[in-house]
């Protein structure tokens, strides 16, 4: 029997340092459930950005895509912009612009993130690196930050 009041965020923080492999994260989300299910509070602000980071550890890049998606469903806070963006750029570096762009899209329409300079500059990176239509798409992006006020470096 799990008591809420003896268990909590920290103790998933304890978990979630520990994830080296697929494994671990499977049990590590395992066991979110479980606090989850049995009414353990998981409000804390970090922890959507610590299983993001954990997850990353794994690694399991679409449970990663997958958290950043879907956290709004089941976590209060978003994951930290910085490590989105970290996340994005491994992507970037990967050779993988439609994770990336789909991470964007995501990012653009959720209101908890505030739209930034390095959401568009791995968005443009991305999308140039498309076989066709890259710079179309490149286009509409530098238009959208424009029209959302982000101003982007020259």
């Amino acid at each position: 029997m799990v008591n809420h009041k003896q268990v909590g965020v920290w103790n998933l923080y304890d978990i979630l340092r520990g994830v080296q492999n697929k494994k671990d994260l499977e049990t590590a989300l395992q066991t979110i459930n479980l606090f989850y299910n049995f009414g353990v509070k998981l409000k804390h602000h970090e922890l959507s950005t610590r299983l993001l980071a954990a997850s990353m550890q794994a690694p399991d890049e679409e449970e990663a895509s997958e958290l950043i998606r879907l956290y709004g469903t089941w976590l209060e806070h978003p994951p930290d912009a910085s490590v989105v963006y970290a996340v994005m750029s491994h992507f970037l570096d990967n050779g993988k612009p439609m994770m990336v762009r789909a991470i964007a899209q995501q990012l653009r329409e959720d209101w908890r993130f505030v739209l930034e300079a390095p959401l568009y500059n791995l968005s443009l990176q991305a999308m140039l690196m498309l076989p066709e239509d890259g710079l179309d798409e490149a286009l509409v992006l530098f238009q959208d930050a424009m029209h959302m006020g982000v101003r982007l470096p020259p």
